[in-house]
């Protein structure tokens, strides 16, 4: 996991086909780099988030977890939300124009809002649904962008709401079994089924692996998976995923 920085494992990505790498906004010298090896700029990560500062002037912007306002997740029924992340968005798309795919995810932990409004919908309806308002908002600007984001945590099954405007959803498969071939496990045949109703939404669904993350973090090391990726490979072709 600590080598997605590496020249050299870059240099060998460009040569095999795999032309999509996250970059940060701003870091101008890398981006530059990586088109000329012919990746797709793609900005990315769990960067659904304020500004912690503002907790105390607008606690409204932040999640309500049990009766208090934390800045640890952002409240996703909030319009002014919506408008800060839209600002910002596009402000990452000025600074960096060379930007192709936005690829946006909520903070990474569980502390969703528990606002009267938000629980008015399941956790996946109301995240999809702002993540598409956000899309539309700054395509207004940025027509050309192409979006994307992932299906994790509790936001992992399909929404109720329609979703126009995304290039493709990654399906985090952090809820498989690594013992066994996809298809011959149990554990395994309740992600396939998962996957098999996100088709149904009519958007390209890809793979968003965790074969990185077997391990604890102080412990990095590569270990022989090919035969878990291969098997992946195989059984999303089968599915026709992205």
């Amino acid at each position: 996991c600590a080598v997605h920085d590496d020249e050299e494992t870059e240099t060998w990505m460009s040569r095999n086909g795999l032309n999509i790498m996250r970059s940060s906004p701003g870091n101008k010298k890398r981006i530059e780099e990586r088109k000329k090896k012919g990746f797709y700029i793609m900005f990315s990560g769990h960067n659904v988030n304020l500004p912690a500062e503002l907790l105390k002037e607008h606690p409204e912007y932040f999640a309500e977890v049990g009766g208090t306002r934390q800045a640890s997740q952002v409240c996703w029924s909030n319009p002014d939300v919506e408008r800060l992340i839209i600002e910002k968005i596009s402000k990452w798309c000025e600074q960096s124009p060379e930007a192709e795919i936005i690829s946006l995810y909520p903070s990474d932990n569980m502390n969703y809002c528990q606002c009267s409004e938000c629980r008015k919908h399941d956790l996946s309806t109301l995240w999809f649904d702002f993540f598409k308002r956000v899309v539309l908002g700054v395509k207004k600007k940025f027509p050309n962008l192409k979006f994307s984001t992932i299906a994790y945590q509790a936001y992992i099954n399909p929404p109720k709401c329609e979703l126009e405007g995304i290039e493709f959803i990654e399906y985090c498969m952090y809820d498989r079994c690594y013992v066994h071939t996809i298809e011959n496990c149990e554990i395994n045949k309740k992600s396939i089924e998962r996957i098999e109703k996100w088709k149904e939404k009519n958007i390209p669904i890809s793979i968003y692996g965790y074969e990185f993350d077997v391990f604890p973090s102080k412990q990095k090391y590569y270990a022989p998976f090919g035969n878990m990726i291969s098997d992946e490979i195989k059984v999303a072709a089968k599915m026709n995923l992205a």
